[in-house]
């Protein structure tokens, strides 16, 4: 995020490191119940138990480059 940060322009802040709306913290946007606040580290993953294999290549294959573009534009 710091990397983002300077990109946009912006300062740094470690609110840039949580869910946020207007400055308060909010519950994750979730097609799952979530009852807590902040990032939750079992959503990274799930859609490895709601995908298929080819419904995931078929993703890679039409956002993976925009995806790996993104992430150069956060590294450079």
């Amino acid at each position: 995020m710091r990397g983002l940060a300077g990109r946009l322009g912006i300062t740094f802040d470690g609110t840039l490191l949580q869910p946020t709306f207007n400055g308060l913290p909010i519950r994750a946007d979730s097609s799952a119940p979530v009852s807590s606040y902040g990032i939750l580290a079992e959503r990274a993953d799930s859609h490895r138990r709601t995908l298929s294999a080819d419904e995931s290549a078929e993703i890679e294959r039409r956002a993976g480059e925009a995806y790996e573009q993104a992430l150069a534009l956060v590294d450079s």
